[in-house]
């Protein structure tokens, strides 16, 4: 198996990051397996995605001149349709002259125009995110796929926080990332209004 092209970092990356550049090629497999696990996993708990994908969203309209995308940065509009029988064949599309994406954020229409009111009556297939991962997500990604590998391949377990000999006392952290990367991974997450 190897790193999908979505995925955060490099498999060089992380075997630098380890400390062990001259890893053996039997772990490559499991190191490719986690590298792309751990870059799914962030998209989840992030509720986004660190690369260009491409998107369909329909919306209600309101007589507004603008939309604004689930998904960002927009980099391209491939179509935007406006039809309130929503079938959004040829003659409901919408010439790409009569639009702009603003800030990268929203999509807005030209020349005093409106999307008319409606029911998911306005449909956009857009391309959105961002050309290159942000570095200290990849630093974050990193450290999750070298804390999960460490862990599975015998390097104790890294959610110790403290043991005592004489009682046998062992206090975890009870965390299942390291701090550090949570830290980074929290400046990141969407926030979803109910």
């Amino acid at each position: 198996m190897a790193v999908d092209s979505s995925a955060y970092v490099s498999l060089d990356f992380v075997k630098e990051y380890v400390g062990d550049a001259g890893v053996d090629v039997d772990v490559d497999e499991l190191l490719c397996n986690l590298i792309n696990n751990v870059s799914r996993s962030i998209d989840s708990y992030v509720g986004e995605v660190f690369y260009i994908a491409g998107y369909t969203e329909y919306f209600d309209a309101d007589n507004t001149d603008r939309i604004i995308p689930e998904h960002y940065p927009v980099n391209l509009i491939t179509s935007l349709h406006s039809d309130e029988d929503r079938v959004f064949d040829a003659t409901t599309l919408i010439d790409s002259t009569s639009y702009v994406i603003v800030n990268k954020i929203y999509v807005r229409l030209l020349a005093n125009e409106y999307f008319e009111n409606g029911i998911q009556n306005i449909k956009l297939v857009y391309q959105a995110g961002p050309s290159s991962v942000p570095l200290d997500l990849q630093q974050a990604c990193a450290e999750i796929v070298a804390w999960k590998f460490k862990e599975g391949r015998g390097g104790g377990d890294l959610n110790v926080q403290s043991k005592t000999r004489t009682d046998s006392t062992t206090t975890y952290f009870g965390e299942a990332i390291p701090k550090s990367a949570k830290a980074v991974l929290d400046r990141y997450k969407r926030l979803i209004a109910c």
